[in-house]
């Protein structure tokens, strides 16, 4: 009993507003947009293509830079010192921006890894955090 206490405990705190959480969520956002948004517009049920736009990936792009780098990098120098977060986000960028390059089933396979990838390091990220703190 104490131990879901603890975990429950753990997840209200990781949703509670932090740079973590929003990173998080902005990435796995970007990954349901990602894998979804061709399934959506082939079925019909989206028949605009304003989610499929530059402009859309290129802010999914900067509010997932901009939260890896309030977090993930002050994280790193001010509190566990564990590169592995960074490593993670690092790769899923990598595979975001090479996704990019491609058009099709590459480009959705490429982008939605990135997203899941980078949403994993905020939370590996927070739980470091959390665990040093302690």
């Amino acid at each position: 009993m104490r131990k879901a206490s603890l975990v429950n405990t753990s997840m209200k705190e990781f949703f509670s507003l932090n740079l973590d959480f929003a990173g998080f969520f902005t990435s796995s956002l970007c990954a349901v947009h990602c894998a979804l948004l061709p399934i959506l517009l082939g079925m019909g049920v989206i028949s605009t293509e304003w989610m499929d736009h530059f402009w859309v990936e290129m802010a999914f792009l900067t509010l997932s830079l901009g939260f890896a780098f309030f977090s993930l990098v002050k994280s790193y120098l001010k509190t566990h010192r564990t590169i592995f977060p960074l490593t993670i986000a690092v790769t899923g960028f990598i595979i975001f921006i090479t996704g990019l390059q491609f058009h099709g089933p590459v480009e959705i396979i490429c982008t939605t890894i990135a997203g899941v990838l980078i949403a994993t390091a905020h939370f590996i990220n927070w739980q470091r955090v959390k665990l040093a703190k302690s």
